[in-house]
């Protein structure tokens, strides 16, 4: 009861009602929008928000941290059920790779300002993410470990029939517009949050292994290309994506199987049935 208490006080909704928006764009956007709302299939309401920092007021307490879901991670990686909604952490998630790894960054900011989280339709207004440095130390920085948490916890939020590899990435980019359209219509939202998770994990391996550090992969880096505590232990987190990948692919094996056995005794009761006769 407690936990469940703290779950919803610390949950914020952000509205998925795109005519609530209030922004300005200008006249042909708008109509084009309205144009691929108006063709796309109709689908249930999306959860969108995330779990704030604390209870405090200000910056700190209101912002999106980047582990804010990590123990729905770690429960998922054990096969155990988990504390939050689904709904709720897969909505987290999202908002990790949209809001702490916005503006071209390297991978997510350890915490960001709930006021860079705007309309996903609202391309224009997107700003760079916001560190709460002033409150929080730790904020401005990234951590490459970190990245490959995510990366491995979207994959194991995802639908079992998605590709989940690395190519993914490598081959499925597109234009900012139909990402956008992908996440409203929630036709390709696994796509669209694989992707994001996938390229936050290749920035991350980008930035250490690429960048020249190797096995000495730093703690922690920032936007200026410092770096702290070289080699750290953390970063061995990259091996949570091979068994994300491993434990996806044991479920999608698994419910092949009972798929197939399903069928299978469909068949025998018919050819049963048939015999009676």
């Amino acid at each position: 009861r407690a936990a469940r208490a703290l779950n919803d006080a610390l949950w914020v909704d952000v509205a998925t009602d795109t005519d609530s928006n209030t922004n300005t764009n200008t006249k042909t956007d708008s109509s084009r929008r309205e144009t691929k709302e108006a063709n796309a299939p109709r689908t249930p309401k999306k959860t969108r928000g995330y779990y704030k920092h604390d209870e405090s007021v200000g910056a700190l307490g209101n912002a999106s941290s980047v582990s804010q879901v990590f123990g729905e991670w770690a429960l998922a990686t054990l096969g155990l059920a988990p504390a939050h909604p689904k709904e709720r952490t897969r909505a987290a998630l999202e908002t990790v790779l949209r809001v702490n790894a916005r503006g071209g960054a390297t991978f997510p900011a350890n915490a960001a300002e709930a006021s860079s989280f705007v309309s996903e339709t609202d391309s224009e207004t997107e700003t760079e993410t916001e560190p709460v440095s002033n409150a929080n130390l730790h904020s401005g920085e990234r951590w490459p470990a970190f990245a490959y948490v995510v990366a491995a916890h979207a994959v194991l939020v995802t639908d079992d029939s998605a590709k989940r590899d690395a190519s993914f990435f490598d081959s499925a980019s597109s234009e900012e517009e139909e990402e956008e359209e992908a996440f409203l219509n929630s036709r390709d939202a696994d796509a669209l949050l694989l992707r994001r998770a996938w390229a936050s994990a290749r920035n991350a391996y980008d930035a250490t292994w690429n960048g020249g550090l190797a096995f000495r992969a730093p703690e922690a880096t920032d936007d200026e290309g410092r770096f702290r505590g070289a080699a750290d232990v953390k970063n061995g987190a990259v091996w949570a994506l091979d068994r994300a990948l491993t434990q996806k692919a044991r479920r999608a094996r698994d419910a092949g199987r009972e798929r197939k056995a399903s069928v299978e005794d469909d068949r025998r009761r018919r050819s049963a049935d048939e015999l009676r006769r």
